[in-house]
């Protein structure tokens, strides 16, 4: 991308305080997890915790961010921070299906979509046990789970997993309407 995705612009605002915020108004608390040395412009009262090892994938940020809740929810919800149009009732659609499973996970185009799922945060701590096992993905997550997946389609706001992964991407996304 050129920068660092969570400080790309979106409509005036930081992605990351865009997304942090939606999550704000859907459940709480809410943790970011930073890279060492970058000041992110969050809204007040979500929480900041460094991922000591960025460079291990999107486990080890799982890893501490699940750390820093000390048990203060029973039910996560796990977003990237490229998912500018992540909306409130997506979140909120997710979490209400996840009594009786592991994890609640969309699917779209026919892949699960693991960093924009609801999770209970048992299935959450066992992210660093993946991780000494050498595995990183957040598809790992899902292993030997009982997940529950729901067609992207059939959840309210399923535009909230586009994500900017590309600069073609956030370019066209940006070019949006911005979302509530």
């Amino acid at each position: 991308m050129g920068a660092p995705k969570a400080l790309l612009d979106w409509h005036g605002t930081a992605l990351v305080h865009r997304v942090a915020e939606t999550l704000m108004r859907a459940c709480g608390p809410v943790v970011v997890v930073t890279a060492a040395g970058l000041d992110l412009p969050l809204p007040p009262g979500a929480e900041v915790v460094v991922d000591a090892h960025s460079d291990r994938g999107p486990l080890e940020g799982v890893a501490t961010g699940v750390a820093a809740l000390h048990g203060r929810a029973a039910a996560v919800f796990l977003a990237a921070v490229d998912l500018p149009l992540l909306d409130v009732a997506f979140v909120a659609d997710l979490l209400a299906a996840l009594p009786g499973y592991d994890a609640v996970v969309p699917v779209a185009g026919g892949r699960d979509q693991p960093l924009a799922a609801a999770y209970t945060r048992s299935t959450l701590e066992r992210s660093r046990a993946l991780l000494d096992a050498g595995r990183s993905r957040g598809s790992d997550l899902l292993d030997g789970m009982r997940v529950k997946r729901i067609d992207a389609a059939e959840l309210t706001a399923a535009e909230s997993l586009q994500s900017a992964n590309t600069p073609e991407e956030y370019r066209r996304l940006l070019a949006t309407r911005p979302t509530r």
